[in-house]
This record gives C-alpha cells, sequence and structure tokens, in this order.
C-alpha cells in the first residue's frame, strides 16, 4: 500500500518537511517520489497538486497530518481530521513548559516535585490487626527485660 507522508528534514529545532510517496513499512530514506515540502515555521509550502491528486486516484493514503496540510491548501475537498497524539508527546504536552528537564534557562530547583508520602501509604495498605501489632511486641520486649 502506498502511502503519501512528511519526511523531516532541516536544522535542529527548525524543522522542514518533504512531502513523499512511500511503500507502507519502508525506511523513510526510501522514498519513491517527492511531491513537495512544507515549513511549518515560515507557513510555506510549495506542493505538486497534480502529481498528488494522480497518487490519490491511485490509491495512495494520507497521513492525518498531510492530509490537513492538502485540506487548507485546497489540493482535496474534505475537512480536515483530528490528529492524534502519541502518549509520549502528551506527556511532554502535559508538563509546564518551565519545568520540563533540560530545558535552557530553567533551573532544576524551581519546579517543586511533590513526593508521595510512603509512610502514611503503607500504614493506609496494612489492616488494622498488622498496624496494632508492633506496639505489643514493643511492649513485650521492655517486659522481658523486667523478669529477669
Amino acid at each position: 500500500m502506498l502511502q503519501i507522508r512528511l519526511l523531516r528534514f532541516g536544522k535542529k529545532h527548525k524543522p522542514s518537511f518533504r512531502l513523499i510517496l512511500i511503500e507502507k513499512g519502508r525506511r523513510p530514506g526510501k522514498y519513491l517520489e517527492n511531491l513537495g515540502f512544507y515549513n511549518p515555521g515560515e507557513k510555506k509550502h510549495k506542493l505538486e497538486a497534480e502529481r498528488i491528486k494522480n497518487w490519490i486516484g491511485k490509491g495512495a493514503q494520507l497521513t492525518p497530518t498531510v492530509h490537513n496540510i492538502l485540506a487548507e491548501a485546497k489540493i482535496i475537498d474534505a475537512p480536515k481530521v483530528k490528529v492524534k497524539i502519541s502518549k509520549s508527546k502528551k506527556s511532554l504536552l502535559a508538563v509546564p513548559a518551565g519545568a520540563r528537564v533540560g530545558q535552557a534557562g530553567a533551573p532544576a530547583e524551581s519546579a517543586p516535585v511533590a513526593k508521595p508520602d510512603i509512610e502514611a501509604a503503607k500504614n493506609e495498605a496494612k489492616p488494622v490487626e498488622a498496624v496494632a501489632r508492633p506496639s505489643e511486641a514493643a511492649g513485650a520486649k521492655t517486659a522481658e527485660p523486667a523478669k529477669s
């Protein structure tokens, strides 16, 4: 199955993408045809509309992001679709920007880290009898030396 997807290139922190035609499951470097480029930082794109429509007509599938780029450029007549975010990216989005580890300009001490109360969790997990036994055992130890 053929797929039209994005291939990242460019500098670190300044991504640019090629719009490529690739056989699904292949290595990204081994694509069949370059169909244009997309630069999200500058909101620029150059897409070969005729070639893209030709491949879609032959059954090539679009990734959700490519679908949205083509819908915005009016190459295909379809509404935008919701793009699913992977779990790893969701976890990065959930952390405030200043609290991310390794972020330049954000000291590690500025973001307080909530530490769980381990002792309280242990006491809640134990049955009532288990909590009472250590005090009884301590009383028994003090009684033994008195007998000797």
